[in-house]
């Protein structure tokens, strides 16, 4: 029996810092024949989308660059359609990771074919949409065609599921279905694909490594880190992902461009605590963060801002509300009274039990429930 084609939207570049989207396409190859889409990049060199280990094939669909500006936009959304629209009957369900995407699909959809719609994000909170009402009405507007059109609804959270429910009129199951760790089998450390930079500032600092791992943005408290560094001239902090705002400039706020995921887990057993201090707003309320997965199982203490999402870890991670309770953590972690919450093999049973490798199989039982009805 042939395997079920997949037609995988993604509305980020294969070559992006590796979250939800990747590790999701990589383990429906185990079941299913996946196909890789997502717009060409002029960032990325076509070598990047290199051999993962995994059967997976990959469509880099053309675009044309600056894609913001309105006229180019409406252009690349008529590219799009078009390319899609020769290939769609080929594949047996389409996955979609953004509500725009299913705006160059939806007119060259059949009724066979399954839609799964993975509400990863509140797509309508990030700041470009807050700025832009005609965005965020237009962003809207899709996401309420995907859920009508979407055979299968899934959310990354159970307060992004609420959203959901509360902001449509849905009428179909919404499956729960919390981000995860990715366990490699192999972790070596080769010094040679780490930035000199992040070697240097590892080896040679004598004061407390607080790192942060993820995209910064302005969902990140950078004031907080500032006016800490400031305030203790014990700490430095190493920032790692991609970056779309300014960083404060001080000798012990470290940035890093991106790593490859493989080596995060190395980088962080060389810190002596690690970070999640976003602020709270509503993209963020609905963030069950792939970080703190990836955080407890370094086995290194965590200092992360309170959230609903967050409590579910509190058992393993140090929570703050207010700068004052921020500051007595790092204050502890000077004083090395910041440690783990319990046993470390506590910390590895959690993250066994929260691997990709486990989410895949909700899916897999989501989709069999879905083509046995």
């Amino acid at each position: 029996m042939r395997k079920l084609k997949i037609l995988y939207m993604m509305h980020v570049h294969w070559s992006w810092i590796k979250q939800r989207p990747h590790f999701i396409a990589e383990y429906l190859t185990e079941n299913y024949d996946v196909t890789v889409c997502f717009d060409k990049s002029y960032r990325y060199a076509e070598q990047d989308i290199c051999d993962n280990g995994y059967d997976l094939k990959f469509k880099e669909l053309f675009v044309l660059p600056f894609k913001r500006i309105a006229i180019i936009a409406n252009i690349n959304k008529w590219l799009l359609a078009r390319q899609l629209s020769c290939v769609l009957t080929d594949y047996d369900i389409v996955w979609v990771t953004h509500p725009d995407l299913y705006d160059v699909i939806k007119n060259s959809l059949s009724h066979e074919i399954t839609v799964v719609y993975d509400c990863m994000d509140d797509a309508l909170e990030f700041p470009l949409a807050v700025n832009n009402p005609s965005l965020r009405r237009y962003i809207e507007s899709c996401e309420g065609e995907l859920i009508a059109r979407c055979n299968i609804l899934i959310a990354s959270s159970l307060h992004l599921k609420e959203k959901l429910l509360s902001r449509y009129s849905i009428d179909k199951a919404v499956h729960v279905l919390n981000n995860a760790i990715n366990i490699y089998d192999n972790q070596i450390y080769d010094e040679s694909k780490i930035p000199r930079k992040l070697i240097y500032t590892l080896s040679n600092n004598k004061s407390k490594i607080i790192l942060y791992l993820g995209t910064i943005s302005s969902w990140l408290d950078l004031d907080v880190i500032m006016e800490s560094v400031k305030r203790y001239t014990g700490i430095t902090y190493i920032l790692i992902g991609p970056v779309d705002v300014v960083i404060p400039q001080h000798e012990r706020i470290v940035y890093i461009p991106p790593v490859e995921h493989k080596y995060i887990f190395t980088i962080m057993d060389r810190a002596d605590a690690l970070l999640m201090p976003f602020l709270i707003n509503e993209l963020v309320l609905s963030v069950n963060p792939v970080k703190l997965y990836e955080y407890i199982y370094s086995l290194k203490p965590s200092i992360i801002c309170k959230y609903e999402e967050t409590e579910k870890f509190i058992d393993y991670v140090h929570l703050y509300t207010s700068r004052e309770e921020y500051y007595d953590l790092v204050e502890q972690l000077l004083a090395g009274k910041l440690t783990l919450k319990m046993h470390q093999d506590k910390y590895l049973e959690f993250a066994l039990r929260n691997t990709w490798n486990e989410r895949a199989s909700d899916i897999f039982n989501i989709l069999n429930l879905h083509f046995a009805s």
